[in-house]
């Protein structure tokens, strides 16, 4: 019987510390792969602790894939060790990264508890998926949608994403910023911050990182940009303009991005657990883009053996790097927010992306990027003395917010609203034959009908209901969207199947079944409920009757 001793631990639950204790225990496999565990209950008594301990610390370990339930039999450890073992091969066998000198900030500290605890719906606007914005509300009735004036139907609930209504933590925000402009001395309201940020919004955003995604950096490590699209276009000078793969399906102004920025793009395949390592090996791209917390749109968590394979990848050769564009982390329905793959790197290779577009609101413009500390210093040598492209007052208000422990508080709140809004959405489709996949995170899910339906008839059809949603197949990138790369892409069919998570013992009829990808962000709650059941009316009608 596995035996840790729980109460000695610094800080934190003891359902954080058996989870801590365990990945360790995994990854350097002292408990061995494929290892029958405890029963919850038996594991329990031994520790000394309550079952619902141990059932938590078992479903956080599924989550991020270092152990495996299997019905009626129990939870078995995963072989995490062998792809941890191969990344410590390439790492002795690269050269040594340089280690950057003190440079006068505080120090986070590093005895950090793993995995303590809205980025703007970019690419859908930007490619016309969807605009952000927040659904109005609708009769419960069934009445006929309303027609505009051009004979088009209105839309009322918007699942190709938006704002939530009533979000913006207006009291909280207004008093911090009244109180920067009374009490911030006249050289900072009155001059430009500097290219990479004002320092105390890099140690607020240093701090918020290392209790939050698990990630010990220095302050000097954080760059502050004005959100996603404005870090973007720095990744490619940062890194070279060499080729970047991109995740297929994916955002599509993602590839089109980098394309824009005379870098060839690479659009990589991807199954259930993620990007195909051995896909991208085969596309020669030397920097990969990757959502591994919460993927856009499949949903997947990248679990813990598929990410130590893709930094195995990037230390294979020199000057390769994984961007982790970690949108919307913040949001986790079950369990923690499952640990940032940065946090796990020891080569130097991960480029942390985020921004507070969806946390506090797209209209902030403000996002960050942790680098490593060799490019951090790279970017200092290419950008210093110009000028941030973001306000110094929204900079020193936002720091205050983090630092004030408001932020956290905001966050929370979210995190209740937006499961509620997700459990009504799922309630209004009771009755229906289907599978919400990817749920348990983020602010989308896919719903997988079940059944191959016509995609732009159910697509029209919804839209006369007043709903705009888009299928998992609108997702899929063209060689237009990546200046004309598209490698490693299987047939559409099987590839649905594949990120969807379909066998081959499930049949083809799984694999080609309708997905749609709903984006709940923007409904209220009444909404949500209103919206699944126009949902659930249409598949229903178009469903062949076999089905």
């Amino acid at each position: 019987m596995l035996q840790y001793d729980l109460d000695s631990r610094k800080s934190g639950s003891l359902y954080e510390e058996l989870v801590r204790r365990m990945r360790a225990d995994i990854a350097q496999g002292v408990i061995a792969p494929d290892e029958h565990l405890p029963s919850k209950r038996d594991f329990a008594r031994s520790l000394g602790v309550s079952v619902i301990t141990v059932e938590h610390a078992y479903q956080q370990l599924v989550a991020e894939g270092y152990v495996r339930a299997i019905q009626r039999k129990g939870y078995f450890a995963n072989d995490v060790g062998s792809f941890a073992a191969k990344m410590a091969d390439s790492l002795s066998s690269a050269a040594s990264v340089k280690k950057r000198a003190d440079t006068g900030f505080a120090s986070v500290g590093s005895d950090l508890v793993l995995g303590a605890a809205l980025e703007e719906n970019r690419a859908l606007k930007d490619a016309g998926l969807g605009a952000p914005q927040g659904a109005s509300s609708a009769s419960a009735t069934g009445d006929p949608v309303v027609l505009s004036l051009a004979g088009i139907p209105r839309v009322l609930f918007d699942l190709s994403g938006g704002v939530a209504p009533d979000s913006f933590p207006r009291q909280a925000w207004s008093r911090i910023v009244r109180e920067v402009v009374e009490d911030a001395p006249d050289e900072l309201l009155l001059k430009s911050a500097p290219r990479e940020g004002l320092p105390e919004l890099r140690r607020a955003i240093a701090h918020y990182v290392a209790r939050a995604r698990d990630m010990q950096v220095e302050p000097w490590q954080v760059i502050v940009g004005a959100g996603a699209q404005g870090l973007y276009p720095v990744l490619p000078r940062l890194l070279g303009r060499t080729r970047f793969a991109v995740e297929d399906p994916g955002y599509p102004t993602l590839a089109r991005t980098y394309a824009a920025n005379k870098v060839e793009v690479a659009q990589v395949a991807m199954d259930e657990k993620g990007i195909d390592v051995d896909a991208l090996r085969a596309s020669g791209a030397q920097v990969v883009h990757v959502m591994p917390s919460h993927h856009f749109p499949t949903g997947a968590v990248m679990p813990i053996a598929r990410r130590y394979e893709l930094l195995a990848w990037a230390s294979e050769g020199e000057g390769r790097y994984i961007i982790e564009d970690d949108y919307d982390c913040e949001f986790r329905h079950q369990g923690r927010p499952i640990p940032a793959l940065q946090g796990i790197d020891a080569a130097e290779r991960v480029v942390y992306l985020n921004t507070f577009a969806r946390t506090v609101a797209p209209s902030l413009r403000l996002g960050f990027m942790v680098l490593p500390a060799h490019l951090a210093e790279r970017f200092r040598d290419e950008w210093g003395g110009e000028a941030s492209s973001v306000s110094a007052i929204e900079q020193m208000a936002l720091s205050r917010f983090l630092s004030e422990g408001a932020f956290d508080k905001h966050v929370n709140r979210m995190r209740r609203h937006y499961r509620e809004v997700r459990d009504s959405f799922l309630e209004g489709l009771d009755g229906l034959s289907c599978s919400a996949l990817g749920k348990d995170a983020g602010l989308h899910f896919v719903l997988d009908c079940e059944a191959p339906l016509d995609e732009e008839c159910l697509k029209a059809e919804l839209l006369e209901e007043g709903v705009r949603v888009r299928t998992l197949s609108d997702y899929f990138g063209s060689p237009s969207d990546s200046g004309g790369v598209s490698v490693c892409r299987s047939d559409r069919s099987e590839a649905l199947g594949k990120v969807a998570g379909t066998t081959s013992g499930q049949g083809k009829a799984a694999a080609s079944s309708t997905k749609l990808v709903i984006c709940y962000s923007g409904l209220s709650a009444s909404d949500a409920a209103e919206a699944a059941q126009r949902v659930r009316c249409v598949i229903e009608r178009l469903r062949p009757s076999h089905a």
